[in-house]
């Protein structure tokens, strides 16, 4: 069995997809396990809840380094794939992560599991977001998904936090953009693959402070 921290929800059919998902290449197993039931703990209520869609495993490979960072006793994570609206509503504090099909498309699941946040109040929360997304080949939507969950997050109700400079990319254009800030950590595996490790840690001690969690 592999240390790959436990994914919770209940299982759902998925698509294979090739390799023209920006930014999401980086292979590695996920461990799944059953989600509990629909209603909140108080612990459950003081952790962060993880959400992450990913066809080729490099959003789930950042997701478990935000899960790492946060430490696993204060955050839990959740494949979209088999994440629900109930799951989502158990957490005050979220992070939702999804990398950037082609030409700024989200991932294939949440294709999905963006309509299923139409059935979750948000009032109260606060969330953050995140994208993988690639510089060279897709340099005119570079992490364009991004924007699509921060904007159905923010009609949902959560008030959104984590954005992030984007000085240090170099790129032609983005939705994602607000002023000099991407609306979320914008992450590149394809070209700054040196830079993700770094960039999660300071993004998180950010989060950590806007969580309210210091």
């Amino acid at each position: 069995m592999d240390d790959a921290p436990l994914v919770h929800g209940k299982a759902r059919p998925g698509r294979d997809a090739g390799a023209t998902e920006a930014g999401d290449d980086m292979p590695g197993p996920i461990r799944s396990g059953g989600g509990g039931g629909d209603t909140a703990t108080g612990r459950e209520r003081e952790k962060v809840g993880i959400f992450f869609g990913s066809t080729s495993y490099g959003t789930a490979d950042a997701a478990r380094l935000i899960l790492a960072a946060f430490g696993r006793d204060a955050a839990d994570l959740y494949d979209v794939a088999r994440a629900s609206a109930a799951d989502v509503e158990r957490y005050r504090r979220l992070v939702f992560g999804t990398s950037t099909w082609g030409d700024g498309g989200l991932q294939h699941d949440w294709d999905t599991f963006i309509h299923e946040l139409d059935r979750a109040d948000l009032e109260g929360k606060v969330a953050a977001v995140f994208a993988l997304g690639d510089q060279v080949v897709w340099s005119k939507s570079f992490v364009d998904s991004m924007r699509t969950v921060h904007d159905k997050l923010k009609e949902r109700g959560a008030h959104l936090v984590g954005s992030w400079p984007s000085e240090g990319y170099t790129f032609d254009a983005s939705r994602a953009l607000d002023g000099d800030h991407f609306v979320g950590l914008a992450l590149d595996k394809m070209n700054q693959r040196d830079l993700t490790a770094s960039r999660v840690e300071e993004w998180v001690s950010r989060l950590r402070r806007e969580f309210g969690m210091e």
